[in-house]
């Protein structure tokens, strides 16, 4: 390839015209000339190859490292969830050592203690919460905020006014 060439296809990579980067690469040339030429070089096969070959490279490149920041950070939250899930774990066993304000003759003291049945049960529902065994039921609702009443509604509903009618 032509020095004038790489010159040319370099620019072209890096986001310039074509009329622009034959201008670069021949800098002689008048406006009118750089716009055609500019055309024509971009078709040329030899260049049209590099150009493809250099921008898949630097595709590659940006395709590797994206994924590699993605599954960095996944890595990073899973193992927030996971480091946050054994510490609920430590606390529902009891084997963690709580901080608590307690209130004393000299006023509110803070003291390690053992986790109490309270705690426990707190650690159990947020971890059950952070694993999603619960299920949050949403109702509908019109307009006004009341509760819209689904078919099964309605047919229990019927079925109770024509016990109460007999």
């Amino acid at each position: 390839m032509k020095p004038e060439h790489k010159i040319f296809a370099d620019a072209i990579i890096n986001g310039t015209s074509e009329k622009d980067a034959y201008k670069l690469a021949y800098p002689s040339a008048t406006e009118k000339s750089c716009l055609d030429r500019g055309r024509k070089l971009s078709n040329n096969v030899e260049i049209a190859t590099y150009i493809g070959r250099i921008q898949s490279k630097i595709q590659n490149k940006v395709e590797n490292k994206l994924s590699d920041a993605l599954s960095n950070e996944i890595v990073t939250e899973l193992l927030t969830v996971a480091k946050k899930r054994e510490i609920l774990s430590k606390i529902a066993n009891g084997e963690m050592v709580i901080e608590k304000a307690v209130a004393t003759k000299l006023g509110v003291e803070k003291v390690d203690c053992k986790p109490d049945a309270m705690d426990i049960m707190k650690a159990i529902d947020l971890d059950n919460k952070m694993c999603g065994i619960y299920i949050t039921k949403v109702a509908e609702t019109d307009i006004n905020g009341n509760d819209k009443l689904n078919v099964d509604d309605l047919k229990e509903l019927s079925d109770f006014v024509k016990q109460l009618n007999g």
